[in-house]
């Protein structure tokens, strides 16, 4: 654990982040925001490397929350703690291992928005393969950006459930019609598509489709963040 605090510096700089502080397995590092989900994937991979060698490997949870310049730093590291929290409690579909990142970010009007997810690998992504939590994140990021998914995609789902709460398929269906009206490749609205069916469609509750909405939104926020 000492090795992992000492050599856990360099390893956020070359991230582009800055280490406040570290005391054994925890630390708080600042981060700009296009940084900040990498550099979580930085520090969950020196921490596999410091324990590599153990027949039982510890794992790690990581909490990040993303805010303003304004608010101080005791409220950030409030809303760091609440989101590492909500990575700790992950349950067994999310996170079985607790191995799992969370990500807070509050938009000016609103409450806060939270996601998490693995961080090992899981799932594919279009183009991409395997990938951790943070970088299926990153992936929701730039479909949006690029303009391949609309901005308003979270409202449209959000809709398109409360008008189909109880039939799974018939939301799959609306959905993909309107998917395939936007600039989405077929491979992207494939996976959407299938992200639902692993959390919703296939369970039909509404707490998993909850869990891809608090996603959508959560990403939305930093496409139009990550570039200010």
């Amino acid at each position: 654990m000492h090795q992992f605090a000492h050599d856990i510096e360099p390893t956020l700089r070359a991230s582009g982040a800055h280490l406040v502080y570290a005391g054994g397995e925890d630390l708080l590092a600042l981060a700009p925001v296009p940084n900040a989900l990498s550099a979580a994937r930085a520090v969950a991979d020196a921490f596999d490397r410091a324990f590599s060698s153990f027949e039982v490997r510890p794992s790690i949870s990581i909490g990040v929350a993303v805010r303003h310049i304004l608010p101080p730093l005791r409220a950030l590291r409030r809303a760091t703690q609440r989101a590492l929290q909500r990575a700790k409690n992950s349950d067994a579909l999310v996170a079985p291992r607790r191995a799992s990142l969370a990500v807070n970010v509050a938009p000016r009007h609103g409450g806060e928005l939270m996601a998490c997810g693995p961080l090992a690998l899981h799932g594919a992504l279009p183009g991409i393969g395997a990938a951790g939590y943070e970088r299926h994140l990153q992936w929701w990021v730039d479909v949006l950006r690029s303009g391949q998914l609309p901005m308003g995609l979270p409202y449209t789902v959000r809709e398109g459930i409360d008008r189909a709460p109880d039939n799974p398929a018939l939301f799959a269906a609306r959905l993909r019609r309107q998917l395939e009206r936007s600039d989405a490749t077929a491979e992207v609205v494939d996976w959407l598509i299938s992200r639902f069916e692993l959390r919703y469609l296939r369970q039909a509750t509404m707490d998993r489709a909850d869990e891809v909405m608090s996603e959508l939104l959560v990403a939305r926020w930093l496409a139009q963040h990550q570039t200010e």
